[in-house]
Formats: structure tokens, sequence, C-alpha cells
């Protein structure tokens, strides 16, 4: 009975873990598999026809159906989701985006404990927030959050204390703060915790706008902040239904914009200069080889950007 027992053991541990052997050949298909990612993502030709997408797709399909207890199949089932997206932002097809965010939620489901699910969930706020779903953004993102409360809790110590209930929902957009010197200004939002924000620039009158996901601002603000010199005009703020402070800065003259965060305290740092930058002549740098999940994140083909920055 024993040695019965122990041969079904040892059949079991057999079938259930991949073999060397299977993990290399494995590892050989992803390999391949990314090779067709970056050639898709190279060749702006390839990336406007939708049979390319489909057959790059395809071929990690392969490895996340056949391979899924392998160390690639979390990682190729959040590649199918990453193209799916892009595409999407590409085609603006909502099929496209329902395949974008089912294929991020079976790698939550099928692979919980990997590193790569709250990247998914982040994506998935992405897609929810570039297009103005921000209930559902706000949802998506707060599972993020969530996951990292529960990984610290199990770390921490737990608080004494009941929080109130519905204290701190909402971050607070406390202050606005310029700076300004000649063909270049900068604009500081100070904010009362980390939040989501995407921005976005428009022409005719030129503006840009950044959005606060779940956000307020402080009375004392007002809604429109006005400015006798430097690049920006006026700063101008509301709230939308969703619970998402817009903040829109009109400008005075073209200037390139560029943004970005920081923490203690969280706030968003928009530059904008008009200056003129003498081109340097420089030899072309030797294209570097990325990682498929990072080579993404500069695939923003619209004038939208989103960034989600977590507690």
């Amino acid at each position: 009975m024993y040695q019965r027992s122990l041969i079904v053991f040892f059949l079991l541990l057999a079938f259930s873990t991949p073999s060397a052997a299977a993990q290399k050949d494995v590892e050989h298909s992803y390999q391949e598999a990314r090779r067709h990612y970056y050639a898709l993502f190279g060749s702006a030709q390839k990336m406007k026809d939708r049979k390319q997408w489909f057959r790059v797709i395809s071929i990690f399909n392969v490895i996340a159906k056949n391979r899924p207890k392998s160390k690639r199949g979390a990682d190729a089932q959040y590649t199918i989701g990453l193209l799916y997206e892009n595409l999407y932002y590409r085609s603006k097809l909502i099929k496209d985006k329902k395949e974008a965010i089912s294929n991020f939620r079976r790698l939550s489901a099928d692979y919980p404990k990997s590193s790569l699910v709250d990247d998914a969930k982040r994506h998935i706020g992405d897609i929810r927030f570039r297009d103005s779903e921000y209930k559902k953004a706000e949802k998506a993102y707060r599972s993020v959050s969530k996951r990292a409360a529960l990984k610290k809790s199990k770390i921490r110590p737990a608080r004494t204390g009941a929080r109130k209930s519905g204290a701190g929902v909402f971050a607070r957009l406390k202050e606005v703060r310029r700076y300004s010197q000649s063909g270049y200004t900068r604009m500081i939002l100070y904010l009362s915790k980390r939040t989501a924000y995407r921005v976005i620039r428009l022409k005719n009158p030129d503006r840009v706008f950044i959005d606060l996901l779940g956000s307020k601002p402080a009375p004392s603000l007002g809604k429109v902040l006005k400015y006798k010199s430097g690049m920006v005009r006026s700063a101008r703020l509301g709230v939308s239904s969703g619970n998402v402070t817009r903040v829109v800065f009109d400008l005075a003259a073209n200037a390139r914009h560029s943004v970005i965060a920081l923490k203690n305290p969280f706030r968003i740092i928009i530059d904008f200069d008009s200056r003129r930058k003498t081109a340097k002549v420089r030899k072309p740098a030797p294209r570097k080889k990325t990682d498929p999940h990072k080579f993404v994140a500069n695939l923003d083909y619209s004038h939208i950007k989103t960034i989600v920055i977590d507690p």
C-alpha cells in the first residue's frame, strides 16, 4: 500500500511539475514570442495591420494555454493584455477594449500570486480612465491599493483605534503654486495624498489640462486663477460628476510641456518652456533590447498620458 501511494505521488509530481527540458522549451518559445513582439512595435507598417497584431497575440496564447503552470505562463498572459490594450488605443474598437480587460482579469484569476497582478489591475484602471469611466477606474486602482495594504498588514502590526468612516476618501487639491521667468513657467499642484492623473493637450486655443481622479479642490482655491505674465494666462478648476478634478492651463504662447509627480508631499509639477534648445549632433546610440512589459509604457499613441501612483 505504501509503495503504491509513493508511486502515485511521484506520478502526480512528474505531471504537475514541468521537466527541465520542458521549461527550457517554454523559455525558448517565450523568447521567440518576444522577438515577434519587438518586430511588431518596431514597424509602423505592421502596426497598421490588425492581422499582424493577432499573429503575435496567437503566439503568446500558445504559451499561456499550453504551459499555464510554467513561470512564463503569467508573462505571456500579461503580454496578451498589453497587446490588446495598445491595439484598442489605435483601433478604438470596443471589442479590442473588452479583450484587453478580459485578458488582464484572466491573469489575476489564473495567477493570483504573480507580481504582475497589480500591473494588470493598473492597466485596467488606465483603460477605464482614458475612456472617462471614472468610477470603474477608481475601483481598479483601489483594488491595487487594497492588495498593497494587505501585504503591509502581514508585515506591520495592526494599528489600534477605529478609522472614521469615509475619512480621507478623496485627495484634496490644496494649493496651486506658480514660478515664472522669461520663456518658462512652472505650475505645481499640491495634493493631500497620491492619486491617478492624466494629462491632455488641446489646440485652438492652446491649453493643457490635468484630470485628478477621486479628488476635490479646496474651496479656498476658487474656480479661476489669473496671471499677468508667464507662459500660463490662467488656471481653471472644475469637478465632474465622477469626482474628477480638472485643472485647465490656458497658455499665453506655444510652449513644450513636461509633467512629473513627486512625493513627501505629493505634488504634480508641470513645466511650460518656450525657450529654444540648440540641437547637438550626436551619433545614433545602438538600440537596447527592453523588457516587453516596460516597452509598452512608451507606446501612447494619443495625446493622453495616464500616470498611476500607489500608496
